[in-house]
């Protein structure tokens, strides 16, 4: 199954460092509705997260749950 044409809105291919649970991560790509990034922390589906960008001070991008684990 292709997940990209399902998708609504346009995905964003780039790298931005993030700060994830206390561990560091980074995009891979996004949207206005998400985020598909690798961390460095196990995470589980469901699990809350807040996301903060690394290299922009005070830029805390938001918080969502985690909907696919790889």
């Amino acid at each position: 199954m292709n997940f990209r044409r399902q998708r609504k809105e346009m995905r964003y291919q780039d790298e931005i460092p993030l700060e994830v649970k206390q561990g560091m991560g980074c995009t891979r790509n996004f949207s206005t509705s998400g985020l598909y990034f690798v961390t460095d922390q196990g995470l589980t589906i469901g699990e809350q997260l807040e996301v903060i960008c690394s290299n922009i001070p005070d830029r805390d991008l938001g918080t969502g749950s985690a909907t696919r684990v790889k």
